[in-house]
C-alpha cells in the first residue's frame, strides 16, 4: 500500500489513472492539512475522467474498514467520517480517499484484494 501526502494528490490521482508505482510517503497530522479538495470534487473528477463510480464506504462498514486500514503496516491513526473507493477494472488497483468532514484527508493506493480485506475487517500481512 502507498500513502501519500497532501501536496501529492494529483500524482496519486494519476499513479492511479495509469496504474504506475509510486513512492510511500508520510501521512497528514489533522484535518488541518486538508488534501485541498472536498471529497465530492474528487469524486467527481474521477467518474468523469475515468468512468468509475466510487463505491462510499459509511456506518459501521467505515468503522470495520478504518480500524484494519489503520493497523496495516505502516500503522496509522487516521479519522475519518467518509471513505470512497475506486478501483481500475483493467489494473486492479484501488484508490482510497479518505475523507473528514466533507475534506479529503488521506489517499492510499492498493491492490483490490487488500481493500477487500480492510472491508471485512482484515489486517493484511504479506505484500500490501
Amino acid at each position: 500500500m502507498t500513502r501519500f501526502r497532501p501536496a501529492a494528490l494529483a500524482a496519486a490521482l494519476a499513479v492511479f489513472l495509469w496504474g504506475c508505482v509510486t513512492q510511500p510517503v508520510e501521512e497528514p497530522a489533522s484535518v488541518s492539512q486538508c488534501l485541498g479538495q472536498t471529497m465530492e470534487s474528487i469524486a467527481a473528477s474521477l467518474e468523469v475522467r475515468t468512468g468509475i463510480k466510487g463505491d462510499k464506504i459509511s456506518g459501521d462498514a467505515l468503522v470495520v474498514f478504518m480500524a484494519a486500514f489503520n493497523k496495516s503496516p505502516p500503522p496509522t491513526n487516521i479519522d475519518s467520517d467518509e471513505i470512497t473507493l475506486f478501483t481500475s477494472p483493467i489494473t486492479g488497483q484501488t484508490l482510497v480517499i479518505i475523507g473528514q468532514g466533507g475534506c479529503a484527508v488521506s489517499t492510499a493506493s492498493t491492490s483490490r484484494g487488500v481493500a477487500e480485506m480492510w472491508k471485512r475487517g482484515i489486517v493484511p500481512i504479506n505484500d500490501i
